[in-house]
């Protein structure tokens, strides 16, 4: 009975290893679907610089600015690449821009590679900057040459004359994050697999405990059935009586 029992658990241990071992592949292949190669980045330094930390409006406001122009205001990309203005849809280098100059510049920061030199450029013109990392969330991906760095669905956003009102849509796109479908026609691919991965991640979760559910019974059982064949049988009712 005890070999009997050793390999009942042999099986139940051997059962619940391939069951782990495809709940893992499963996993591991869902979780691939979603995941986007970033292309190696040249590691940079940037100035450190004091400035003050712009508030959640102020913020939201300087990226309207960027979807809704100013006269007054010089609008900046500063990517891997250079500092650039928006014009017409492409970057043109802000260093072959004509004078005169806006006395305010906007800038929206992808890569700090060149702040140092946008640094130096902004104090020569007397340029007073305004500044803003731009979102993961709100990034073209992947990244076109001379074109804007931001997603065409930020830059789709429709605006009024109320800066206020890009508001609701900009939360929409910063709680969708980088890779969603919603954020670039390029990364729509990207965005299908992440809702995937995130629609099965509960199923496989309730899959993994009705099978811890399964195995505890099966090694209840199994320790039941041990317990007995191990139990000395109970002497008969006479041997008892000539005690």
């Amino acid at each position: 009975m005890a070999s009997g029992a050793s390999g009942g658990m042999g099986a139940i241990v051997a059962d619940l290893g391939a069951n782990l071992v495809a709940v893992l592949v499963i996993l591991v292949a869902v979780a691939s679907l979603g995941q986007t190669r970033n292309p190696q980045q040249t590691p940079s330094v940037a100035a450190a610089v004091d400035a003050a930390p712009l508030s959640g409006r102020d913020q939201s406001d300087l990226l309207y600015l960027r979807l809704r122009p100013d006269p007054g205001v010089l609008t900046i990309e500063l990517t891997d690449g250079g500092a650039f203005v928006p014009k017409g849809g492409v970057l043109l280098p802000l260093d072959r821009l004509p004078p005169p100059w806006p006395p305010r510049a906007a800038v929206y920061v992808f890569s700090p590679r060149h702040y140092a030199t946008l640094r130096a450029l902004a104090e020569a013109r007397a340029l007073a900057m305004q500044e803003i990392t731009v979102p993961d969330a709100l990034r073209r991906t992947p990244p076109v040459a001379l074109a804007s760095g931001f997603s065409t669905a930020f830059l789709a956003l429709p605006t009024t004359a109320d800066p206020a009102s890009i508001r609701p849509a900009l939360l929409r796109l910063l709680t969708a994050g980088p890779g969603s479908a919603a954020l670039d026609d390029a990364s729509a691919s990207d965005g299908l697999a992440s809702r995937i991965a995130r629609s099965l991640r509960p199923v496989l979760n309730l899959c993994l405990f009705v099978s811890g559910l399964a195995l505890l019974r099966r090694l209840r059982r199994a320790t039941n059935s041990a317990a007995a064949a191990r139990a000395p049988t109970a002497p008969s009712s006479r041997h008892a009586f000539l005690r």
